[in-house]
């Protein structure tokens, strides 16, 4: 049989090829992906209303503690009351810390950032993690969950450790018969919450446990197609959230409005800003609410620990960037207060909102590892055309 294709099927791929370089040719490109399309999730519905696996946030934080919220991230539903049961104990089982790695964390100089300190925990913990196959030569989707219940229970712990050791108080010992949350809140701040304190940590963390596409996420998700581990999709996660453009930015934005809040002339100030662009922490009303969950329980907190003053600014600011632009406050914006009010040290929010964001990834990363397809787009090549190539010798 004559395999040669008819000129009519070599004219349709040529005509194929064509549209598509003339589709990259003259579509829109940025070097930040800025909204393109390059994948498909079950794990988040973005926009004015964000859905978690098809569940509304503004009603997970109402009524879910975050460990039910993790679960719907990693498993794909809600727990019921037996479930979240035996997760917990799959959690409590996780408390155990190796004691090298307990010294290797006590050992750190104090002046490392704590973003740099948790980035290399989660490559140790992958070192002591009994169930991992060091030579294995991908990751596992069926590990995912149970590797995120690790990392959930031992990074607060030796991020614990570490508060301790600059703060100069003792290692605060974990009450099984405490909430995921207060436990966190306890290891990171040496203290037991509040009823108010817990409740705004539980729905902070929702509000942060998943994203879409941004640039963390996406850093795991490239890593688990090229089918690596979850440990390595978390540490390259966790590399790009350092970052000022993610939630290592997240202190800038108290800095911010402690600022505002000293300046004999709010709305003048916020006025001239705006006329230099937009403001960072602000977004279209129509693309993201989350912001907008944490209100009350910033004005609750203000008033808990006499911040009404910064809080007062805040909603100034708001209001004066809400009728000047039409924009309102991303997730990152109240975080910033929130976690101030709590009393966290401003260099534990990147990694207190990394933590947070683990269930999400770990959804984000089963999805990936599952699927046959890479983490690849295309790129417009913008540099110079081909070149004559000279020997050295006769090179300029």
């Amino acid at each position: 049989m004559n395999d040669t294709p008819y000129p009519d099927e070599i004219m349709v791929r040529g005509l194929q090829r064509l549209l598509r370089d003339v589709e990259i040719a003259v579509s829109a490109t940025t070097m930040g992906l800025q909204e393109a399309a390059v994948g498909e999730t079950s794990v988040i519905c973005g926009g004015f209303e964000t859905l978690y696996r098809g569940y509304l946030v503004s009603e997970l934080v109402e009524t879910c503690s975050y460990m039910e919220v993790a679960y719907l991230l990693m498993k794909g539903e809600l727990p019921d009351a037996d479930l979240l049961a035996d997760f917990r104990s799959i959690m409590a089982e996780n408390t155990y810390i190796d004691p090298q790695l307990s010294d290797w964390v006590e050992a750190i100089p104090l002046h490392v950032p704590m973003m740099d300190v948790m980035r290399t925990c989660v490559s140790m913990l992958s070192h002591f993690d009994p169930d991992l196959d060091p030579f294995s030569e991908q990751g596992s989707p069926e590990l995912v969950p149970a590797q995120a219940a690790r990392l959930l229970a031992q990074l607060p712990l030796l991020l614990g450790i570490r508060v301790s050791r600059q703060q100069g108080w003792e290692v605060p010992e974990l009450d099984q018969d405490l909430s995921y949350v207060a436990n966190l809140f306890y290891a990171m701040s040496g203290k037991r919450p509040t009823v108010n304190e817990e409740r705004a940590l539980n729905r902070l963390l929702i509000v942060h446990a998943c994203s879409g596409f941004d640039g963390p996420t996406l850093a795991a998700r490239s890593t688990s197609s090229c089918r690596s581990d979850f440990y390595s999709a978390v540490l390259a996660a966790v590399s790009a959230v350092k970052g000022t453009e993610e939630l290592g930015g997240v202190r800038q934005h108290l800095m911010a409005v402690q600022e505002l809040a000293e300046s004999k002339n709010l709305i003048e100030e916020v006025k001239y800003l705006l006329t230099q662009g937009p403001i960072d922490g602000f977004i279209p009303e129509t693309q993201d609410r989350r912001g907008l969950l944490l209100n009350e329980d910033c004005k609750q907190l203000a008033i808990d620990c006499e911040h009404k003053r910064l809080e007062s600014a805040a909603r100034g600011v708001e209001q004066i960037v809400y009728g000047a632009a039409c924009r309102v406050p991303d997730a990152r914006w109240g975080s910033a207060r929130l976690l101030h009010y709590l009393g966290f040290d401003d260099e534990a929010f990147a990694p207190l909102l990394a933590i947070a964001r683990i269930p999400g990834w770990a959804g984000h990363c089963r999805e990936q590892m599952l699927s046959t397809e890479r983490v690849r787009p295309l790129a417009h090549y913008v540099g110079p055309p081909s070149r004559p190539l000279k020997p050295i010798a006769e090179r300029a």
